[in-house]
């Protein structure tokens, strides 16, 4: 059968996402700890593999599916443990989706703590400085009135 070879390819295309995206799982499970661990520059380059890999894996499919939509004689069999497979990498894409809303999360909570330590260093600094010699009206300057 001349669609065999189509078949065995859109299978192995989405048992190879499928492989992927479990490991993608595991490793958001560890953001949080990647993120109190301050191994970001890891986590970023990790991620940023894991996007490439989505890009490949989406132009690979956007081929497969067109060459897909051209046949009409696969056997129903094959088409139901395609269908299976497509089922699968569509629940692991919600669950990766989740996991990186939750990661995404997690992040924006540190960020905002790191924001509001900020400001709080940078408001302590500014009221230091009121009470320093020197101000700005004339050497050993000390504002009494700070």
């Amino acid at each position: 059968m001349p669609h065999e070879d189509l078949v065995a390819r859109v299978k192995r295309h989405l048992e190879h996402q499928i492989v992927w995206l479990e490991k993608t799982l595991r490793n958001l499970e560890r953001i949080e700890h990647d993120l109190d661990e301050a191994v970001l520059d890891e986590v970023a380059e990790r991620h940023a593999h894991d996007a490439a890999l989505t890009a490949q894996y989406l132009r690979e499919c956007e081929a497969l599916l067109h060459e897909w939509g051209h046949v009409e004689d696969i056997a129903d069999a094959d088409r139901e443990e395609v269908r299976a497979l497509a089922d699968r990498v569509e629940e692991l894409i919600a669950k990766v989706t989740r996991r990186y809303e939750e990661a995404a999360r997690i992040a924006g909570e540190r960020l905002d703590g790191l924001r509001e330590a900020y400001g709080a260093l940078h408001r302590s600094r500014q009221t230091l400085r009121r009470y320093r010699p020197g101000g700005d009206h004339e050497p050993g300057f000390l504002d009494k009135k700070a």
